[in-house]
């Protein structure tokens, strides 16, 4: 879905961050205030704190896309492309709409604490396969995930 979040944060009490500290679109958190600012086209804003807020967070806020966690989770089914870029620019791969073509492609981009997830069918891919430490690959169930190697790579692990 998204590119990773680059969060700063803070443990000094009623520190706020300036736009020395936070590039535009960054997120700061204050732990120990529970506030979280994020740098909005060279203003800090305070967007949510531990009271009452009545702060709207906007999608201008933030870059393009917003992971929910450290690491990336990409998509590949029969429906993909192999481009890494989208039309725009958005980068392919990261949502279940604009999945990969190639299980090959996925891992080529993919690190550790990454999460592939493969859709159901029958992928021919170019054997061997290099699954990088760390990385999680998930099919759609036990028989409705094929992968096999092309007529070239047959003989390779």
């Amino acid at each position: 879905m998204a590119t990773r979040i680059k969060l700063k944060s803070s443990t000094t009490a009623s520190a706020t961050p300036t736009t020395s500290d936070l590039v535009d679109k960054e997120v700061a958190l204050n732990i120990v205030d529970k506030k979280l600012f994020v740098n909005n086209n060279g203003s800090i804003e305070e967007i949510a704190n531990a009271v009452p807020n009545t702060a709207e967070v906007t999608a201008s806020m933030f870059a393009a896309d917003i992971t929910n966690g450290p690491n990336n989770t990409w998509f590949v089914a029969k429906s993909g492309s192999d481009t890494t870029n989208l039309s725009g620019g958005s980068p392919r791969g990261k949502s279940q709409s604009t999945p990969f073509l190639t299980v090959g492609k996925a891992l080529s981009l993919a690190t550790s604490g990454d999460i592939i997830n493969i859709a159901s069918g029958e992928f021919q891919e170019t054997f061997p396969l290099a699954i990088p430490d760390g990385v999680t690959v998930k099919g759609a169930g036990l028989r409705a995930t094929q992968i096999y190697p092309t007529g070239a790579t047959n003989d390779m692990n």
